[in-house]
């Protein structure tokens, strides 16, 4: 599998956490950027196997927009502590050098100083990736008109020597016209333009925005994966028993250490013959409520979505937001139904170990 970063505006964290766990089952990524992602101080955004940073925004008592960055455990990180007033994160990643991911969340109908967007590209250790959700259009990177932030973001590209990434796929869908719109941009430095390919991914994830994915296409890097172990639960002792033969002859040596390394290879040898191991992957983000008429649900509606974006009429449209309402509808019973049964589950017999291991 294949290195990716991905960006998403998801309109809500809290509501959208099980959409964000499909995210990241799906690509795996080693960096998750999050715009608007409407959290408070006091709420609690953690994914197993991810390092959260956060950047929330408030207007008043109430949260808006807000940039939050996901980094896989498995790759080494740091993060990058920001000095501006705009709503970013960044984060440094060890691959076969240090890069720099940095997400950004630049409201609509607020004005940006340049000076500001200029400091944080100066801020940022090369070489870099800027992603997020700019809400600039510019037939630069394929809308149908040029608005100002459209032009502050070309400037902005210009005046410090970057490149864009996209490929005039739309990343938005903006439901009350019905039109798609290219807003979510991947912004980088030159060096590392040649090794990652940008795309979109087709599907919502009942967002309006859709995430933009960079693929690393070296094959320079290995995918993270955790320490092998073996599975002793599954072992065939009697044929671990047949094969682990240690005799006396294998201590009988001049050497300490040739005879412990003879006896040491023996076992181990008879225990990779005998017990089966982990694969080494990553795991995906368990859904233990997730069912047969969830993944029905979820079929409908993507086939509800594929249709209306072949075909964007009313009807379509109409069909899709249907598909959307019952699939939501079913997934949020199948939650509350199987941790009811969770909960009931656990009695004063139970010990802990099976009421975490559930």
């Amino acid at each position: 599998m294949a290195l990716k970063i991905v960006s998403w505006n998801c309109h809500g964290l809290q509501t959208h956490k099980e959409d964000i766990k499909s995210i990241i089952n799906k690509f795996q990524p080693i960096c998750l950027g999050l715009q608007e992602t409407y959290l408070k101080p006091n709420l609690s955004a953690k994914f197993k196997n991810y390092i959260t940073q956060r950047n929330d925004f408030q207007q008043g008592s109430r949260a808006s927009g807000g940039v939050a960055c996901l980094t896989s455990c498995q790759i080494p990180s740091k993060p990058i502590l920001l000095n501006t007033q705009l709503q970013a994160v960044a984060i440094q990643i060890q691959l076969n050098s240090r890069i720099t991911v940095c997400y950004l969340y630049l409201p609509p109908r607020v004005h940006i100083e340049k000076r500001h967007l200029d400091e944080l590209i100066r801020h940022l250790p090369s070489p870099f990736f800027l992603l997020g959700d700019f809400n600039g259009h510019n037939t630069l990177w394929g809308s149908t008109d040029t608005n100002p932030r459209g032009c502050q973001i070309e400037t902005l590209v210009e005046d410090h020597g970057l490149c864009l990434l996209n490929d005039n796929s739309y990343t938005h869908f903006h439901q009350a016209s019905q039109t798609f719109h290219t807003i979510d941009l991947a912004i980088c430095s030159p060096s590392v333009v040649p090794y990652w390919k940008f795309s979109t991914c087709t599907n919502l994830f009942n967002s309006d925005h859709f995430p933009i994915v960079l693929t690393y296409v070296k094959n320079d890097f290995p995918f993270p994966k955790r320490p092998v172990k073996y599975i002793f639960g599954k072992a065939d002792w009697s044929l671990f028993e047949s094969l682990c033969q240690l005799t006396p002859n294998m201590v009988d040596k001049d050497s300490i250490d040739v005879a412990v390394n003879t006896i040491t290879d023996c076992i181990i040898s008879s225990a990779d013959n005998s017990i089966p191991k982990t694969s080494g992957n990553i795991p995906k983000l368990c859904k233990p409520w997730w069912n047969t008429e969830c993944d029905t649900c979820q079929k409908t509606l993507e086939k509800a979505w594929y249709n209306f974006r072949r075909y964007p009429i009313t009807h379509n449209l109409i069909k899709f937001k249907k598909a959307r309402a019952k699939f939501h509808q079913i997934r949020r019973r199948s939650m509350n139904t199987t941790w009811c049964s969770y909960v009931n589950s656990i009695t004063r017999q139970v010990s802990s170990k099976v009421v975490w291991d559930k």
